[in-house]
């Protein structure tokens, strides 16, 4: 399955682009897979090398849209936060770099 932003194959690829949210009109750094404060569950989760979700691998980001991304503003799930107005930034020098990855048939990107 391809992603929609990065249109690359979300199993095999390291992970998506956009390392920057806009949310209620401030900018925040996404969090990358395996980065997440966890703290609050009361125990040492183990962090799969890959997202359940979207298939990120640690350290890299989800792909948009995933269930699991955190949201860097409040710390709850960004699809199901309550923060307004979020939208996701790719400059153009991401989106050249997943065409070149893309174009030459690399699993990832170095996001």
């Amino acid at each position: 399955m391809s992603c929609e932003v990065c249109g690359q194959d979300m199993l095999k690829a390291n992970g998506c682009c956009g390392k920057q949210l806009r949310i209620d009109g401030k900018l925040y750094t996404r969090i990358l897979y395996g980065n997440e404060d966890l703290s609050g569950l009361g125990f040492e989760p183990n962090v799969p090398e890959r997202c359940g979700d979207c298939g990120c691998k640690k350290g890299f980001l989800h792909h948009w849209g995933c269930d699991l991304e955190v949201c860097p503003k409040c710390g709850r799930r960004l699809l199901s936060c309550e923060c307004d107005d979020v939208a996701l930034i790719v400059t153009e020098e991401e989106e050249a770099e997943v065409k070149a990855n893309t174009e030459a048939g690399a699993g990832g990107t170095e996001t």
